[in-house]
């Protein structure tokens, strides 16, 4: 096992990274929806890899696109419901997994 490979999978543990930088920063904005390019600064992560990420956290019930406004993104319900099983189901399930 690599040094900062603590899931046993470097893909996996780079994919929770990301995903806990994109949460955090939904966090810190919250309630307000926040920009991808301002999400892409945040995480320090190309375009392509968050904006993936986010649809993925979004088809899982974790963040809602703005409907309004492409490309802007807020969390899906209380940040205080949000849990780890939750985004490891996220980034492990191709399916959608919880009603937010």
């Amino acid at each position: 096992m690599a040094g900062d490979d603590i899931l046993g999978s470097p893909a996996l543990h780079g994919q929770l990274c990301l995903s806990s930088c994109i949460l955090a920063e939904l966090l810190r904005q919250s309630p307000r929806a926040v920009g991808i390019d301002q999400l892409v600064q945040a995480v320090d992560h190309p375009l392509e890899d968050v904006e993936q990420m986010c649809r993925r956290l979004s088809r899982n019930g974790l963040l809602l696109p703005d409907v309004d406004r492409q490309g802007v993104w807020m969390l899906a319900g209380d940040p205080a419901r949000i849990t780890l099983a939750d985004l490891f189901s996220a980034l492990l399930a191709g399916t959608d997994r919880r009603d937010a």
